[in-house]
Order: structure tokens, then sequence, then C-alpha cells
């Protein structure tokens, strides 16, 4: 009878467990507009109408995409890497970190007189934080709809990212 109801027990702590675990979360992205992510497929959504476009983050790549971030995840900066109708796919990366525990975070994008502007956080590991002691390459794509004429990608520092594509870069 013990048996039993240990059994029932742990059985009904695993439903309560594997069912929380199974509902989407919501975080805050920025203050103004209130923008929030969804965690679930990481897509950003607008709630006021504003210059803040809606961006997709790290979508599912064709094999020629996901090859050309091999290529490209050392350099800090970003670069389009696929313009066709259906949007853009935008590299974005903050090179090579000679730890774990680095991050990038894409903060908001904005589109004003067609001129796209990426805003994006790189948050480097604390003192005192366990990291790994590994190559890392923090970096994310984006996926934006919207068409834009020119693009630049701005740290919340207000430090520009270089655009990997244009030849003085390649030439480094």
């Amino acid at each position: 009878m013990k048996k039993r109801l240990i059994g029932l027990s742990v059985a009904a702590s695993l439903a309560l467990v594997l069912g929380a675990c199974q509902e989407k979360e919501k975080e805050t992205v920025t203050d103004e507009p209130d923008v929030t992510v969804d965690s679930e497929e990481e897509t950003v959504k607008e709630e006021e109408a504003s210059s803040f476009v809606s961006f997709q983050l790290d979508p599912v790549l064709s094999e020629e995409l996901d090859a050309s971030l091999y290529h490209i995840s050392e350099m800090r900066g970003y670069g389009i890497v696929k313009q066709d109708e259906e949007g853009s796919y935008i590299y974005i990366g903050s090179g090579v970190k000679e730890t774990g525990g680095h991050t990038l975070e894409v903060e908001k994008a904005e589109l004003n007189d067609g001129h796209m502007t990426i805003t994006v956080s790189e948050i480097e590991p604390g003192e005192d934080e366990v990291v790994t002691e590994a190559l890392t390459y923090p970096h994310h794509m984006v996926f934006v709809e919207d068409e834009f004429e020119s693009l630049e990608v701005v740290s919340v520092d207000g430090e520009a990212f270089e655009d990997i594509n244009r030849e003085e870069s390649e030439a480094e």
C-alpha cells in the first residue's frame, strides 16, 4: 500500500513539473514601447504602432546559410547574409571570445525613412562568474521582413558595429 501511495505521489509530481515546463513564458525586452518575446518562437512582436519593427531571432537556416556562419563567426560586426522578397537575414556577432559567459542580445530594431537600426547589448561574464575555458562566438541571425535601404547595428552604448560585407572589412 505504501509503495502504491509513493508511486502515485511521484507520478503526480512529475505531471505537475512537466506541465509547468510546457507553459509559454513572456519576458519584456524593452521599456518603450512594450515589446515582448515569446521564448518558444523567439519572435518579437509590437504592441504599439511605431518605428519599431518585428524581427525573428535565430530562424531555422538552410544548410548554405548555416555554412556561411562558420566563416564569419570570428568577426565582430554585422552583415546581410541573404536578402530576397521574403525579407533579410542579418548576421550580428561579437567575434571570438576567450571564454564562455559572453552573450549578445538584440534589444530592438527600428525603421526610420528607409534606415534600419538594430540595437544590441554585449554582456561579459562577471569577475567572480565561473565560465567555460573555451573559445566562444556570441552571435545571432536576425530575420526582418520589412524592407530597408540602409542598415546599421549599434550597441546600447552607441558604438557602431562594422559592416563585414564592406570590402575594407574583408581585406583586414
